[in-house]
């Protein structure tokens, strides 16, 4: 059904559009703004920069949409969920070394726990 139908936009247009946002300020990074510092793995800050670059974004821009998101949503923009009981359990055990099972592979564990 959707085989043969347009995009909504093309790159190009979508570039446009993202210039006409910096201008009206959605993207706005002025003199009424503050730095936020964060430490991020190096492989996953390269990977994210390079799909942002393709989006025609930068970091911060991707940061200020997910602030504007939070605020939007008054939380979290996705399901952050709450470990259970059961899970929250396993993760105080096995922090305190308790109830650790060892196995050679997969198959051992699962035979071990009667999976």
């Amino acid at each position: 059904m959707f085989a043969n139908a347009e995009p909504l936009f093309y790159l190009p247009e979508l570039l446009v559009l993202h210039q006409k946002f910096r201008r009206c300020g959605l993207f706005d990074v002025g003199v009424n703004s503050v730095m936020v510092q964060a430490r991020i793995e190096p492989e996953l800050k390269s990977e994210v920069e390079k799909i942002l670059r393709t989006l025609g974004l930068n970091t911060t821009d991707a940061i200020s949409i997910y602030f504007r998101q939070i605020r939007l949503k008054k939380g979290i923009p996705f399901p952050v969920e709450i470990p259970n009981a059961v899970t929250r359990k396993a993760i105080e055990e096995s922090r305190r070394r308790r109830n650790i099972h060892k196995a050679r592979d997969a198959a051992e564990l699962f035979e071990k726990l009667g999976i």
